[in-house]
């Protein structure tokens, strides 16, 4: 679904945005025939969050997760059509996007800036996706950090939470807990895994469980912020016509040094010990 967006965002290529906007958008109807609450119910959530005897709880957060992506789906495929000049679709889906908005914000902001259970993941997904209405975002950050202290200062995250993590930290002035959390040597978190032999990524937090996969890519997406935000690089219009470069200097790091070759060009980013240089 959303593949063909993010090559246009990251490469310009229009014309694979066009030769599929016809399925993202019957996909996004499909969506909305079956959940027309804007609600989703079903799915895997945040798979794979850890639980305190060391075994994974596979699903969690169903509702809040896939709502949040199904909301997300929404205003790709509106920005999509309009980039291939469909202004009925675009204006559909942006219509539709609103829907789910308020009925998300109506199921699970309790009006104080927590949402659901106030999970570190029910935190994340709307931080992370822009869906927390301005005037409650400082909130919804202090119940992410409360999240946080509630788990011991210990990360409490599947596939999603962990993509998201470090993004929305970084982003509100956390840079220094997120890596923390990502890399300490307790269970769970890669600095764990780490500790205990790995070499690549695990299918879960745990050594063992009910899935075993010692190689796996999984959890691999927060790879994408120690370019966004380690090493600051981010496109501000598709094919990365204009950029901004904006590291996020954790005090426990020395140096991030980054490469992200373009259609415009590369170059390397370095930071070393907060200075930022190109």
């Amino acid at each position: 679904m959303t593949l063909p967006w993010y090559l246009y965002l990251y490469y310009g290529d229009r014309g694979t945005l066009e030769t599929y906007f016809p399925d993202m958008s019957a996909y996004v109807d499909a969506l909305a025939a079956k959940w027309p609450s804007g609600i989703v119910e079903e799915g895997f959530g945040d798979w794979c969050v850890p639980n305190e005897d060391g075994w994974e709880n596979y699903f969690n957060e169903v509702a809040i997760v896939n709502s949040s992506l199904y909301w997300r789906f929404a205003r790709i495929a509106s920005q999509a059509a309009e980039v291939c000049g469909f202004s009925d679709d675009a204006a559909r889906f942006a219509a539709l996007a609103d829907r789910i908005g308020a009925a998300f914000d109506a199921r699970f902001h309790d009006g104080n800036g927590i949402y659901g259970s106030g999970s570190q993941t029910a935190q994340l997904m709307p931080l992370a996706f822009g869906m927390v209405p301005d005037g409650f975002v400082g909130k919804a950050v202090e119940g992410l950090l409360a999240a946080i202290e509630r788990k011991g200062r210990r990360l409490d995250t599947g596939i999603y939470g962990t993509r998201y993590l470090m993004d929305v930290l970084a982003d509100h002035g956390h840079i220094d807990l997120a890596l923390a959390l990502l890399t300490q040597p307790e269970y769970p978190g890669f600095g764990y895994q780490i500790g205990q032999g790995a070499t690549t990524l695990w299918e879960q937090w745990s050594e063992k469980g009910g899935m075993h996969s010692h190689d796996h890519a999984m959890f691999g997406g927060v790879g994408a912020s120690f370019y966004t935000r380690l090493g600051g690089i981010e496109p501000l219009s598709p094919g990365y016509e204009t950029i901004r470069i904006r590291p996020r200097a954790p005090a426990s790091l020395d140096w991030v040094r980054t490469r992200l070759r373009t259609v415009k060009g590369g170059d390397r980013l370095g930071m070393e010990k907060g200075r930022e240089r190109l």
